[in-house]
């Protein structure tokens, strides 16, 4: 498994995190600053070729989030953890063309990571080619990589295969709390309203909750553990009445 869904948003007091091929949780609260996002950010799909770039806002976002500390406790180990963790689970979703990213001066600011219905969990030759990068996972956090995948486990279990799942939400922290969570988030939310279908992501930050809850999702499970895992909490959005196909 490589990302069971971890979202971090975006805040302008300190840094927030989104999910691993487990997907850990979804985490952007933060959208509250009354800056405005420049208009010299492009939110676009993202390319195969960008691959690594897409990971590294969210690699970034989620160095203090609950959910990634639980996971890798120690501080000088986290970075390349999550850089690895984000990279498989970019890497794993970036051909289904629901991958989105935040571009400002030629540089990713911030990503967002989707995998279409009937796709999380991953199986038969998307975990195989995830075999290699889970491998350097355990090579960097040997101690913490069971945690990590019983975590995925659990996740899967929880999956909702008529759901867009949210395997990862994040901006880099020079530019949380202007927005930029808020367009990535709707560029997906409106397709899936256009479409009449659910959202779902996971989260290990309590104040997530609240924040996803101004974009329609509601608590569905949670809080759950994987064994000494953390706290997890499974969201679900409904398709809003305002957005009808015509």
């Amino acid at each position: 498994m490589f990302s069971a869904g971890s979202s971090s948003h975006c805040r302008s007091t300190s840094r927030l995190r989104s999910s691993p091929v487990s997907w850990p949780s979804a985490w952007p609260p933060g959208d509250s600053s009354p800056r405005m996002c420049s208009t010299a950010v492009v939110v676009r799909t993202a390319l195969p070729i960008e691959a690594d770039q897409v990971a590294v806002p969210l690699a970034e976002s989620h160095f203090d989030d609950p959910g990634m500390v639980a996971f890798f406790p120690r501080p000088d180990v986290r970075p390349r953890a999550l850089r690895l963790v984000f990279g498989l689970t970019v890497r794993d979703a970036i051909h289904y063309g629901h991958v989105y990213v935040a571009v400002m001066d030629g540089r990713v600011i911030g990503s967002a990571v989707w995998l279409p219905p009937g796709t999380f969990p991953p199986t038969g030759p998307r975990k195989l080619a995830a075999l290699p990068g889970l491998a350097r996972l355990f090579a960097t956090a040997p101690s913490r990589f069971g945690t990590f995948t019983r975590f995925g486990m659990a996740a899967a279990a929880r999956a909702d295969k008529s759901a867009w799942f949210l395997a990862g939400l994040g901006v880099a922290p020079a530019h949380q709390g202007g927005g930029v969570g808020t367009r990535l988030l709707r560029r997906m939310l409106d397709e899936a309203d256009f479409r009449r279908e659910p959202c779902l992501l996971n989260t290990q930050n309590h104040a997530n909750i609240r924040y996803y809850g101004r974009h329609g999702f509601d608590i569905v499970d949670g809080p759950w553990r994987a064994d000494s895992g953390p706290a997890t909490w499974t969201l679900r959005r409904v398709p809003s009445p305002q957005h009808r196909p015509t």
